[in-house]
This record gives structure tokens, C-alpha cells and sequence, in this order.
């Protein structure tokens, strides 16, 4: 096993802010970086504002990002990993993925 190999790799709060070619490069990283089998869990804040201060209203096209991003992730990973368990909480989703095995 390489160093750079792991079993569980998780990805929280850090998609808010990633573009597309940034998102690119997180996947080849993890198709590089995680065992076989291995698995990868996704959870972001996914907060609808509606009942947030106007003020932490402007938050949302923010968070609207990182669900956009989750999204993307999954769907760019959907090749290499496959969703086990999904569960959608009133303020966040969480995803296991696991690697496909070839």
C-alpha cells in the first residue's frame, strides 16, 4: 500500500467554494488516493434559509453552491464509486460512496 492510499476519505464543508476545474482535480485525487474498496463520505450544510435572519439570508447562494458541488461530485465520481447509504437530514445530506471494484 501506498502512502498516499487510504480507506476512508471524508469530504465536509470544503465544496462551497470549488469551481469546476478545482472539483476535476478533487476527483483525480481521489481516484489516485483511495484503496480498493474504499470508501468516501460526503456532508455539507444544506440549508434552505427560510427561516434565517435576512442578514444570513445572502448565505444562501453559498450553501446553494455546495449542494450544487455534492451534486457534481457524485455525478463526476459516479464511474469510480457508487452511493451505499444516503440519508438526508433536515440540515445536511450525508453520502457513502464506495470505490467500484474493477
Amino acid at each position: 500500500m501506498s502512502e498516499r492510499e487510504f480507506d476512508l476519505i471524508v469530504i465536509s464543508e470544503v465544496l462551497y467554494d470549488l469551481t469546476i476545474s478545482e472539483l476535476e482535480h478533487l476527483v483525480q485525487q481521489l481516484r489516485s488516493s483511495l484503496r480498493p474498496s474504499g470508501e468516501i463520505i460526503l456532508v455539507h450544510n444544506r440549508w434552505t434559509g427560510m427561516l434565517l435572519p435576512q442578514w444570513l439570508q445572502r448565505l444562501i447562494s453559498v450553501l446553494s453552491k455546495a449542494n450544487r458541488g455534492h451534486d457534481r461530485l457524485i455525478a463526476l465520481l459516479s464511474d469510480f464509486a457508487r452511493i451505499l447509504r444516503h440519508e438526508q437530514h433536515s440540515e445536511y445530506p450525508l453520502d457513502l460512496l464506495r470505490q467500484i471494484e474493477s
